[in-house]
């Protein structure tokens, strides 16, 4: 069981790295596309953290590959794929989705009191619901492994 146990925290670990490469090379996107009119150094550090955030995700990429591999070796996919880890799942796309339906509904008074474009609120909000399933996944699987402990 220690092999399954290492390998749920591996997963979780994993998932950390890539909602918040993820998060980094969007966010970042984002806030360079917003400055592209403006320029100067702040366009720059968002290119670059942008950059960064894209290869660290090209490198959570790999490391989901390699875990998938570990995780043939152990012959743990049953273990790893329970109950208990589908529930979570289910409850990780369940929170993702409300989040991203609550914040769409914000965004459409929100553009009576100010004025911006939509389209990056909109890439905000997708990154948001990619990101958050990620992480809320990831806290259930440790938090249930502890209590299992």
């Amino acid at each position: 069981m220690k092999d399954v146990d290492r390998l749920v925290h591996s997963r979780a670990n994993i998932l950390f790295l890539a909602a918040f490469s993820f998060g980094l090379w969007q966010f970042c996107w984002i806030g360079k596309d917003i400055l592209s009119t403006t320029g100067g150094t702040l366009y720059l550090v968002m290119g670059g953290a942008s950059a960064i955030g894209g290869l660290l995700w090209v490198v959570s990429c790999y490391f989901f590959h390699r875990f998938s591999k570990q995780v043939k070796q152990a012959k743990a996919y049953g273990a790893l794929n329970d109950e208990l880890t589908q529930q979570n799942r289910s409850k990780a796309f369940v929170f993702g989705y409300f989040v991203i339906f609550g914040l769409t509904w914000l965004l459409i008074p929100a553009t009576d009191f100010w004025n911006f474009e939509v389209k990056f609120a909109v890439r905000v909000i997708a990154t948001i619901g990619i990101i958050l399933p990620f992480i809320y996944f990831a806290y259930l699987e440790l938090k249930n492994d502890e209590g299992a402990e």
